[in-house]
C-alpha cells in the first residue's frame, strides 16, 4: 500500500524531536517534517498551503474560523506545554499593585490575536472584573504574519485597539508579553 504523504509544519520542541530523528512514526504515513522557529512563517505556512499540517496559534484558528476564513480544521495537539498567560510586567513606577488596578491604563500586547495575549485579556475580565472598554489596548501588529499588509481587527467585545510605536512604548503602564 503506497504511503500518505503529509507534510508537518513546526518548531523544534523536545516533543516532536523522536518524530524528526524517525524513532516514531505512523504506519502507512510518509511524514516530511519542516521545522521553522520563525513563528510568523511557520503559522502562515499552513494558510498558504505550503504544509499539509502545522502547528497552529489557538488564538489565530479561533480568529479565522469565527469569520469562516479557513478551510481546515484545527486538532487538539500541544506541542508547547507553557502556560503561557504567566508572564505579565508592569512598570514599576505606574502604581500598578494588583490585576484591577489595570481598569483605565494602556496595555500593551505584542500582536492582538496572540494565544497568550487572548488568555490574559480573558483572566483580566473574568477573574478581576477589568472592562476590555476601560483598558487602552495598544498593539505591534495584530497577527502573526511577516506580511506587512496588515487587515483591521475589530474585537467583539468593543475594544479600542491602538498601534503603538518604539516612541510610545516607553510610556506604557503595563506590558504584557510572552515568550514565543
Amino acid at each position: 500500500m503506497a504511503a500518505l504523504s503529509v507534510s508537518l509544519g513546526s518548531r523544534s520542541y523536545d516533543g516532536v524531536m523522536p518524530i524528526v530523528r524517525g524513532e516514531v512514526s505512523i504506519p502507512g504515513v510518509e511524514l516530511r517534517m519542516k521545522l521553522d522557529n520563525n513563528v510568523p512563517r511557520l503559522f502562515s505556512s499552513l494558510f498558504q498551503g505550503e504544509s499539509d499540517v502545522s502547528e497552529m496559534s489557538l488564538a489565530e484558528l479561533i480568529y479565522y474560523t469565527s469569520r469562516d476564513k479557513v478551510d481546515f480544521v484545527g486538532i487538539p495537539v500541544f506541542p508547547s506545554r507553557v502556560f503561557r498567560h504567566a508572564f505579565l510586567f508592569c512598570n514599576p513606577s505606574a502604581g500598578v499593585n494588583g490585576p484591577r488596578d489595570l481598569a483605565g491604563r494602556k496595555i500593551g500586547f505584542q500582536r492582538w490575536v496572540q494565544t497568550a495575549g487572548v488568555w490574559m485579556r480573558g483572566m483580566l475580565v473574568e477573574d478581576y472584573g477589568v472592562s476590555p472598554q476601560a483598558v487602552q489596548w495598544y498593539i505591534t501588529s495584530a497577527h502573526h504574519w511577516e506580511d506587512s499588509s496588515e487587515e483591521a481587527v475589530e474585537p467583539r467585545d468593543g475594544s479600542e485597539v491602538r498601534h503603538y510605536t518604539t516612541a510610545s512604548s516607553s510610556d506604557m503602564d503595563f506590558v504584557c508579553r510572552a515568550l514565543l
